[in-house]
C-alpha cells in the first residue's frame, strides 16, 4: 500500500485563508452555541494577520471557539480574543490591550477575562456542579449563579 505525503503550508505562511477560516470557524460554532455572531471586528481581523499561529488551524479554531462561548456581542471584540492569543515576540496582547486603557476600563476588563476563567476552572474541577463550586470557592450558590448568568456561562459548558 502506498501512501501519500501531503505537505500544507503553515497558516502564517497563508494569511489569505485566515478571512474564509474564520468565517467557517464562527459559522461553526454559532451552530453549537445557538448563537448568532456575525464576524470579527477590524482590530481583530488585523491582529490575526499580524499573529504568527504557532498552533496552526487548530489554534484559529479554538480561539474562535473560545471566543463565541465568552461573547454575546454580533460582532467579535478584540477584549475577547485577546486572552487567548500572543504576540509573535512573545508578550501578552491582552496586556499590552489593558495598558493602553483608561485604568476603570482596563480594571474591568481584566477582572472580567479573570472571573471567567476562574468561574470556568472551579466548575470544570466539579464536573458542572454549581453547589459543589460554590463550596469550594466559599460563596453562596446564588452568588455563583449571578456570576454564571453575569458572563454567559452554563454550568455543563465549562471548558
Amino acid at each position: 500500500m502506498n501512501v501519500i505525503n501531503i505537505t500544507m503550508p503553515p497558516l502564517r505562511d497563508r494569511k489569505e485563508d485566515i478571512p474564509l477560516l474564520t468565517k467557517y470557524f464562527i459559522k461553526k460554532y454559532n451552530e453549537r452555541e445557538n448563537k448568532r455572531i456575525k464576524g470579527i471586528s477590524p482590530d481583530v481581523e488585523d491582529g490575526f494577520y499580524q499573529y504568527h499561529w504557532p498552533g496552526n488551524i487548530r489554534e484559529l479554531e479554538n480561539v474562535i471557539e473560545r471566543a463565541i462561548t465568552l461573547t454575546n456581542e454580533a460582532i467579535i471584540p478584540l477584549h475577547v480574543i485577546l486572552p487567548f492569543v500572543k504576540k509573535a515576540g512573545g508578550h501578552d496582547m491582552f496586556w499590552d490591550e489593558l495598558l493602553s486603557l483608561p485604568y476603570k476600563e482596563a480594571r474591568k476588563k481584566s477582572l472580567d477575562a479573570f472571573n471567567i476563567k476562574y468561574v470556568k476552572n472551579v466548575l470544570n474541577k466539579n464536573n458542572g456542579n454549581v453547589t459543589n463550586a460554590a463550596k469550594e470557592i466559599e460563596i453562596e450558590r446564588q452568588y455563583l449563579q449571578r456570576i454564571l448568568k453575569k458572563y454567559n456561562i452554563k454550568s455543563g459548558q465549562t471548558k
